[in-house]
């Protein structure tokens, strides 16, 4: 199989802010819930999923569209406020700028594929600098009509964005939702970039290619070969 395109998970593998969500998630939750939600459920029904997924799945049902927004504003705002106070901590995963360099250079078709609606995508495009690497408007976000991880729509778009097939492209993904979301999609060769969930579980995803523990000492080779 020849690979002609790399698409990006963002959120946990292009940089690390897990425990930011996380903790803006959690926090969020006790408004919600009448008990705690704990980071191992958060890791299980959160990451990868959409602001509209998670809602969902804290009250119980799918809020209307004035809810729902109220709910994310406030827990994206507190996000965000995390992110610049951490700045020291709010930066690209040790690697990536190397590794996006080498992609650039070697002329392979990117995108990133992420549940992270517009806001924060051009939150991170002005802080991280991602237009270095990625034109924003091709990036695949939650735009309202995103089928969440773990259904496979967001690596199909991807994809079809890029004039491949999912079995030519490789992703790069750190939860659980977004393995099986790959998977799901027929992704020829998928990274676990430093999974949120335990290996043994992250193991169960058959099409997995390799878990790697991020960026560090990866080469364009190691991946396209």
């Amino acid at each position: 199989m020849q690979y002609k395109a790399i698409i990006f998970d963002m959120n946990g593998t292009l940089f690390h802010d897990s425990n930011l969500h996380e903790t803006a998630w959690i926090d969020t939750a006790k408004k919600l819930l009448k008990r705690p939600l704990t980071i191992e459920e958060f890791q299980i029904n959160g990451h990868g999923l959409t602001n509209l997924g998670i809602v969902t799945y804290l009250l119980g049902k799918k809020p209307d569209k004035k809810l729902l927004d109220e709910i994310v504003e406030a827990k994206e705002g507190m996000y965000r406020k995390m992110c610049l106070d951490n700045r020291k901590l709010f930066v690209l995963a040790p690697c990536v700028i190397e590794f996006l360099d080498i992609v650039k250079e070697s002329n392979i078709p990117t995108t990133i594929a992420t549940g992270s609606y517009r806001t924060n995508v051009e939150f991170y495009f002005e802080h991280l600098h991602l237009h270095k690497w990625f034109n924003i408007d091709k990036i695949i976000l939650d735009d309202g009509t995103y089928i969440g991880k773990p259904e496979p729509f967001v690596y199909e778009k991807a994809a079809a964005m890029l004039n491949v097939m999912p079995k030519e492209c490789i992703v790069f993904e750190d939860s659980y939702s977004g393995l099986k979301a790959a998977q799901a999609a027929g992704i020829g060769r998928i990274f676990a970039v430093e999974p949120n969930l335990v290996n043994q579980e992250v193991k169960q995803i058959a099409s997995i290619y390799k878990m790697i523990d991020g960026f560090v000492g990866l080469s364009i080779e190691d991946v396209m070969s």
